[in-house]
């Protein structure tokens, strides 16, 4: 069985935020402005990633810092034969 590492996956996820290839799911869009994120916030997280925990075969919690530095996570699904990232919801980390 194939495994990926965490740097692969890490830069698979940058490079497709980086593409804009990114939807966004309701849930995410509802808690993206509770929290007071932006798409672009979202995508500079993704893209500057520094760290992700694997929740699933292709779900990912991702960290990484807002437009504005804020740490915020990103829970996102890699959809698309790996090609897109879904935004399941995003939150301020622990």
């Amino acid at each position: 069985m194939l495994t990926v590492s965490l740097r692969d996956s890490l830069r698979l996820i940058q490079h497709t935020a980086s593409a804009g290839a990114v939807d966004f799911t309701d849930h995410a869009r509802e808690e993206m402005a509770n929290d007071g994120f932006y798409d672009d916030d979202v995508i500079h997280a993704l893209v500057n990633a520094d760290d992700a925990i694997r929740e699933s075969a292709n779900k990912w919690k991702v960290y990484g810092p807002s437009v504005s530095g804020e740490a915020m996570a990103v829970i996102t699904v890699m959809i698309d034969d790996k090609k897109r990232l879904r935004v399941v919801t995003v939150h301020l980390p622990p």
